[in-house]
């Protein structure tokens, strides 16, 4: 588009040009020679395109040709607003454009690079119940198929990964955990190190690569004897058909047909060893029978006696290096496959703009709330925009339902709800603020790690007993100590937010003073931790501490996804009118706030020719506005959105607002709260009632609440994933 505006404004510059004209061709060149257009001399703004939308947008008609600079530079900025305007639809479109990338990545990298396949089996369960959910719950066509993609790049990165654990990581860990052997002589017999990962000879071994030969088998196989100084002048300077060469070095593409062979570090003199070779590879194909068939020509032609099963080496002057290397091949597969992947993103939005398909940029329907979206910020706010108290209240509550499609919505829940992610991403006026999600990270991590790194040298880094100790020793403290930490940094917000009180309040700097001191102590408690810790590795393992707590961050690794796996498989109890009612994980609220918000604002978002009579539509907006006036407290305000709603004088923007305050208290609490903080959780409860906060959400849908009987009978306790309620509800 702003190429054509580009050819189009050259054209008007100089209307003497005709060649410039004509390369245009057509329409554009009588155009530009005064022609016509639709019967209008000089007339172009029926054309279609980036022209007639820059004249829609009421900034710069376009009537005739720009008569002077200052026209000119008006349309080139219109130009420019359009192409922002293109920017932002794509920049907001690209959180849920990440979710194929990020479901690809989360079952990649747990199978590809971790040492056992527990936090795999956990990266699955929860790459599954996510793509189950999308799809599931989504509704527009193009997020069905954004649903589908998430599908393929889950299984994708499923498969890639265990191709790279059985190319790369799996020859790993075998030569990781074969034993090594030194001061070996290249004369004995190969016979004895048949299990050996690592071969260390003698220091006056070498690989004579004199004798080297390439073999052409597609790749030039390359292969040398390694001898040692004594054993060569015991022959008199040279090997005869008495003598035993049965330890080879052998490489790839490294060396001439005859007498020439620079594999490895076979010119280094302070190299005496190397890797052996063997076949461990599920996905490589075999190399042995190669090496022999070349280590057989070369005994054929320098006459060696080779023995049935020579052992192949490496050469390497460090085995921790050439281990290194092994494991960087894994590591650099995952990176290369993560990149690759990234191109999803502009596939997708091509895929999506030839079916002429959008994923935010679409009207007000029933399962897409353009308002609530506009709200949905991730990270940082370069424009500064003001947010009101009803937003950081839902916030600060984990609400789960925004945009009414379930893929944006999950991945703004974990920008704001994952503890690590949401150290970036979360929410610009989220009461859980970036620094204190850093603080609040950093000391979980610390405690995660050292212990990790402890019981890890107590009882080796693989093993039952280690995973269960991460799992349970390790992992269900963290979660405990993150839950009371986020509920001790966000007290100072709930008491300004939820109860009214000031910042510079008494009791809000009673709050901010115990949520530092909080941090304090907790500070000193991890420095203690990891004190105790470190003394133990110090003296318990040969690796040093730093090597070691380097060996445990795959705790770390945990700590990412399990938080998010239990968040779906959380329990939710409803408070309030919600009172009894309960629910499992992120899917299972969306619903149930789905419901709720279906409830607060059915007629709004109904499309025009669908929406309800505006006598039913008004009755709506005046019980909703009676709703929030109830909820400030105000006799004179209710009497007033009464009269308002029954007027149908209530704006969309009104009407936003008040679907948005139906969240602003707290619908759903998790189950580790509830127990956690039950002394609280009780109070919290004493205030919602005395405010009315039931008698408010029921105003809001009588229908629904009338429909639920109270108390609570158990097969309503028994179904956590009510469906919305039935057409007869909403007439009624």
């Amino acid at each position: 588009d702003i190429g054509t505006l580009h050819s189009l404004l050259l054209i008007f510059i100089d209307e003497a040009q005709p060649t410039a004209a004509a390369a245009m061709g057509g329409e554009m060149a009588s155009v530009a020679e005064g022609g016509t257009v639709d019967g209008t001399t000089g007339n172009y703004g029926s054309i279609e395109g980036p022209a007639a939308s820059l004249g829609e947008a009421g900034q710069l008609p376009i009537h005739g040709l720009p008569k002077n600079k200052a026209e000119m530079k008006a349309l080139a900025k219109q130009a420019m607003d359009v192409a922002k305007a293109d920017l932002k639809a794509g920049i907001s479109d690209l959180p849920a454009l990440l979710a194929p990338w990020a479901l690809f990545c989360l079952c990649l990298a747990p199978v590809a690079l971790m040492p056992t396949m527990t936090l795999s089996y956990f990266s699955t369960a929860l790459a599954g119940i996510v793509v189950i959910g999308f799809g599931l719950f989504s509704y527009g066509r193009a997020w069905k198929m954004l649903a589908f993609t998430c599908l393929v790049a889950a299984g994708l990165g499923l498969y890639l990964g265990f191709y790279d654990r059985w190319k790369y990581l799996f020859p790993y860990y075998v030569y990781s955990r074969s034993p090594f052997h030194t001061d070996v002589l290249p004369s004995d017999l190969p016979d004895g190190y048949r299990d050996a990962g690592y071969i260390g000879f003698s220091q006056d071994s070498y690989v004579d690569g004199s004798r080297g030969l390439g073999y052409r088998a597609g790749d030039l196989w390359c292969v040398a004897p390694i001898i040692g100084r004594q054993q060569l002048h015991a022959a008199g300077a040279q090997l005869t058909m008495q003598q035993s060469a049965g330890f080879w070095a052998v490489g790839k593409n490294c060396c001439q047909k005859r007498g020439t062979f620079q594999c490895g570090n076979s010119w280094s003199h302070t190299a005496h060893g190397g890797l052996a070779v063997f076949d461990v590879g599920r996905m490589d194909v075999p190399v042995t029978p190669t090496y022999k068939l070349a280590i057989a020509a070369a005994a054929q032609t320098y006459g060696l006696m080779v023995p049935d099963e020579p052992i192949l080496i490496q050469w390497a002057e460090d085995p921790a290096v050439a281990l290194a290397e092994i494991y960087g091949d894994a590591v650099n597969f995952v990176w290369l496959a993560a990149l690759v992947m990234l191109g999803i993103i502009p596939a997708l939005g091509l895929i999506l703009s030839c079916f002429d398909l959008s994923l935010t940029c679409r009207e007000s329907t029933e399962h897409w709330h353009p308002e609530e979206f506009q709200q949905m910020t991730f990270g940082v706010d370069l424009q500064h925009t003001e947010y009101s108290r009803e937003l950081q209240l839902s916030l600060m509550h984990g609400r789960c339902y925004w945009s009414g499609e379930v893929i944006y919505d999950y991945m703004f829940h974990i920008a704001n709800k994952h503890l690590y992610l949401g150290c970036l991403f979360c929410h610009p006026a989220h009461p859980f603020s970036k620094w204190e999600r850093i603080c609040v990270a950093i000391l979980v991590s610390f405690f995660i790690i050292f212990p990790v790194a402890a019981f890890s040298v107590k009882y080796g880094q693989t093993g039952l007993t280690r995973s269960l100790i991460v799992l349970i020793c390790v992992t269900v403290p963290r979660n405990v100590l993150k839950l009371y930490l986020i509920q001790i940094v966000q007290q100072d917000t709930v008491l300004e937010l939820e109860e009214g009180h000031h910042g510079e309040s008494e009791h809000a700097r009673k709050a901010f003073v115990w949520e530092v001191t909080f941090l304090f102590l907790c500070f000193l408690l991890c420095l203690a931790t990891c004190a105790a810790c470190s003394s133990y590795i110090l003296a318990a393992s040969s690796l040093g501490l730093g090597a070691t707590l380097l060996q445990n961050t795959d705790g770390l690794a945990f700590a990412v996804v399990l938080e998010p796996l239990i968040d779906l498989a959380m329990p939710f109890i409803g408070l309030d009118a919600y009172e009894g009612a309960w629910t499992f994980g992120f899917f299972g609220r969306w619903r149930r706030e789905r419901d709720h918000f279906a409830c607060a604002g059915t007629a709004l978002d109904l499309p025009e020719d669908a929406r309800k009579p505006a006598a039913t539509a008004a009755a709506v907006a005046g019980a909703d506005h009676l709703a929030e006036a109830a909820a400030a407290g105000s006799a004179a305000a209710s009497a007033a959105a009464a009269a308002a709603g029954a007027r149908g004088e209530m704006s969309r923007s009104d009407m936003a607002r008040t679907r948005e305050g139906a969240f602003s208290r707290q619908l759903f609490r998790d189950a580790g709260t509830e127990i956690l903080l039950a002394p609280e959780a009780r109070a919290s409860k004493q205030r919602n009632s005395k405010s009315g906060c039931g008698k408010l959400q029921k105003s809001a849908c009588p229908a629904w609440y009338d429909t639920t009987p109270k108390p609570p009978s158990r097969q309503q306790a028994s179904d956590p994933f009510m469906t919305r309620p039935s057409e007869q509800s909403f007439a009624h």
